[in-house]
């Protein structure tokens, strides 16, 4: 059975319900994300993995990058639709591979359309902590002030078989305050108060079953099914 410490891969889903982010706040958010996420596992060098540079350090660089990113047709900019690009960085224990897209005009409908997601890869499998987790999560809550933010690993997914505006499961679900009310839990489900919003846990030693059954139950309890948009 998997858990975090048996999977060389964990999953990190940001939902935001904001619009119309600028260049800048972007560009600052992602920088705020990467240092965050740098000082949790140990990584650095970030990379823009479209431009083939290193990310910036000065501000308007960074703003000038990302502005670099828009949606376009054939050529044509569209302001409107906002911006999608890619950082990576590496370090002695993991690699980190983070997609950010956001600056639309449109929360969207069917699909959210301001969604960041991180992969971060061990080196070596247990290598990851659970404070580790809990590191990544909170630098991207700190950054993105989103909706809902979960950790998760390819086989709980999987199993579960949510996504898009669901509210779905993992080893941590944080969901901002205002966004859904939080009553009864699973047995073995924590709850704290933590980053102006309320975060799940299960202990990371869980296989992705229990997992699963866990947070399924706590959203029949709570009869959460989709994030407000």
């Amino acid at each position: 059975m998997s858990n975090v410490f048996t999977e060389s891969e964990i999953d990190v889903n940001v939902v935001c319900v904001r619009v119309g982010e600028s260049a800048g706040w972007v560009a600052e958010a992602t920088d705020a994300c990467a240092r965050g996420v740098g000082e949790a596992l140990g990584v650095s060098g970030w990379r823009d993995l479209g431009a083939g540079v290193a990310w910036p350090g000065d501000a308007d660089e960074r703003e000038d990058l990302v502005r670099s990113h828009v949606a376009a047709d054939r050529g044509v900019p569209l302001w409107a639709e906002g911006f999608t690009f890619g950082v990576a960085a590496k370090g002695d224990r993991f690699s980190v591979h983070l997609s950010v897209a956001a600056g639309s005009d449109d929360v969207g409908v069917r699909l959210p359309e301001h969604v960041v997601s991180l992969s971060v890869r061990q080196r070596r499998v247990g290598d990851v902590s659970s404070g580790g987790v809990d590191g990544v999560v909170g630098a991207v809550v700190r950054a993105w002030g989103p909706a809902m933010v979960s950790a998760s690993t390819l086989p709980v997914a999987l199993a579960e078989q949510r996504g898009n505006w669901q509210v779905v499961g993992g080893y941590r679900l944080w969901l901002a305050d205002g966004v859904v009310s939080v009553g009864e839990v699973a047995r073995g489900v924590g709850v704290s108060r933590v980053w102006g919003g309320v975060l799940l846990s299960v202990p990371d030693e869980w296989h992705h079953e229990q997992v699963a059954a866990a947070m399924a139950r706590t959203r029949e309890l709570n009869g959460w099914d989709e994030l407000p948009h």
